[in-house]
């Protein structure tokens, strides 16, 4: 099946409950990405809640099936947080969040979109997936390539810059400075 040319069709044939199942692990994975964009892209939240339920129950319907052969898979327990915070599922959205990180606790990419679902929905984190937000705030401060990624986030969005603050003001001073260095350079540029 083709993937679909823009945002719109692909969300309009998730709808139908139609995704490309490619054979390849790359395409699956992709497929996992489109349906990431489709929740969060333009076209998707501007969307009815029943038309977003329906590209939802697809996504996790192909989330699923993925983790089933990759059970600790982070990226794909990430698209499942994600859809279960269009379903208001808190309990398996921090489930899932929590999920990912233990199976993708050093893949900053997907640290970076779990901070990002982390803020969006913060008022219904529960305790234990504070830990794991914490775990991938640390790893991204860490990081030389992680670090510039939290700097962006911690420009762009008010509500992680204290946390991002906090959490930096434990570490180590050569890491805080590297933070403090990054943040400088992105401000300048």
């Amino acid at each position: 099946m083709d993937r679909g040319g823009d945002e719109a069709s692909r969300y309009e044939m998730a709808r139908s409950g139609l995704l490309p199942n490619p054979l390849s692990f790359a395409g699956q994975r992709q497929s996992l990405i489109d349906c990431m964009e489709m929740a969060d892209g333009t076209y998707g939240q501007l969307q009815f809640p029943d038309a977003k339920r329906e590209m939802s129950a697809t996504c996790e319907a192909f989330a699923e099936q993925m983790m089933r052969s990759h059970p600790h898979f982070g990226f794909g327990a990430l698209v499942l947080a994600r859809m279960a915070a269009i379903d208001a599922d808190w309990p398996r959205f921090n489930a899932m969040l929590r999920l990912s990180q233990t199976g993708a606790s050093t893949e900053q990419w997907v640290s970076v979109e779990r901070l990002k679902l982390y803020t969006v929905e913060q008022s219904h984190l529960e305790p234990q997936t504070l830990v794991s937000r914490k775990a991938d705030i640390d790893l991204l401060l860490a990081s030389p390539v992680g670090i510039k990624s939290i700097a962006r986030l911690y420009i762009g969005n008010e509500d992680l810059r204290t946390l991002i603050a906090d959490q930096a003001e434990t570490l180590p001073e050569d890491v805080q400075a590297r933070f403090l260095a990054t943040l400088r350079s992105i401000l300048n540029n």
